[in-house]
């Protein structure tokens, strides 16, 4: 049994690992739980920003329905191979930090609402082969 959220829509983001290796590929994830008494899960939008990583392919959204509750995994697989990846004190690690995701919908009474989810910082270090 989930419990109902207080607000609408609650969510959470993830990555799948806070420190990478140049080069390799990190999943991100934003995870929204949606009361679809309140909003209707078809109505939910994300916009997220992950340079100076890029996106490999095209993000991936699911939904899984319980009760009247849906919840919305939104995932993209990322990369950095661009020197802003890589430290200009090598060997040193590179932190990078993504802006907020936002996800904005339309509550069945018709105001519009857009959340703010932070992401964990991510460490960029250099394989061995490189130092």
């Amino acid at each position: 049994h989930v419990a109902v959220p207080a607000e609408p829509v609650e969510g959470s983001t993830q990555m799948s690992r806070s420190g990478v290796l140049f080069g390799d590929r990190v999943r991100a994830s934003v995870q929204v739980i949606v009361d679809r008494k309140r909003v209707d899960p078809s109505q939910i939008g994300f916009n997220t920003h992950f340079a100076p990583f890029v996106q490999l392919g095209t993000p991936t959204v699911t939904r899984d329905d319980t009760g009247r509750l849906s919840k919305l995994v939104y995932s993209a697989q990322l990369i950095c191979l661009t020197n802003l990846c890589l430290s200009k004190n090598d060997p040193a690690p590179v932190h990078v930090q993504f802006p907020p995701a936002q996800v904005f919908y339309t509550s069945r009474s018709g105001a519009r609402q857009t959340l703010q989810l932070p992401w964990q910082a991510t460490t960029i270090g250099l394989p061995a082969t490189f130092a």
